[in-house]
């Protein structure tokens, strides 16, 4: 993938609503937390549930995934008093590693979809570096927008990928199809779920 830099802009980060991973520089381990509001000096966003202090003041490295690949900001990192909300400070210009332009490949699966407090059995129609595609059967009501999670057990390591859910429509056999789009993944999963579709796409190719 090619690398670019964006300059900081509160029009490039994401809105309100979205998911960031938040981590030490240089490190594979991170927290991912919700955007707030985003205003021309900094971010805000929600203290991960699995915080329960307020943050250590520092440099940190904030990246989330959209369609133009995976972008990485150095900011420094300060909270509230209570810590209920953590302060991101832009330190930088924004790194973008820009996905290889290829469109969704067809894979067949069983993985596991979670949505609206749902444990839900997914069969993968298609799957690409933004979002996939599947099948899920029941009655079960998922509202388009709303957050869940994806399970990608075909790819090694096994990967579980936030995402939100864009469009359900019913199909056939009383099945819903549901479309996913990816909302956070870091640079090691990015790779990862890339490994996978080029050799599922130089498969389809033989």
């Amino acid at each position: 993938m090619s690398r670019r830099e964006q300059p900081w802009h509160p029009d490039v980060v994401p809105p309100p609503g979205s998911v960031v991973r938040v981590a030490a520089p240089g490190s594979s381990l991170g927290l991912s937390a919700t955007v707030v509001e985003v205003d021309r000096e900094l971010l805000r966003i929600t203290r991960p549930g699995s915080v329960v202090t307020t943050p250590p003041e520092g440099p940190v490295t904030v990246s989330w995934t959209d369609v133009d690949g995976l972008h990485e900001l150095a900011a420094e990192l300060g909270g509230d008093e209570d810590g209920s909300r953590w302060h991101l400070w832009p330190r930088g210009a924004i790194t973008v590693q820009q996905r290889r332009e290829r469109g969704r490949v067809v894979v067949e699966g069983e993985e596991v979809l979670v949505a609206a407090g749902w444990r839900l059995r997914a069969s993968l129609l298609d799957l690409g570096p933004t979002g996939a595609r599947c099948l899920i059967a029941g009655d079960v009501v998922l509202e388009e927008g709303g957050a869940c999670t994806l399970s990608l057990t075909l790819v090694t390591p096994q990967l579980v990928v936030p995402g939100v859910i864009m469009r359900v429509r019913e199909a056939l056999d009383a099945n819903l199809e549901v479309a996913v789009r990816f909302t956070t993944l870091d640079a090691e999963a990015l790779a990862s779920l890339e490994r996978f579709l080029d050799d599922r796409a130089a498969r389809s190719d033989r």
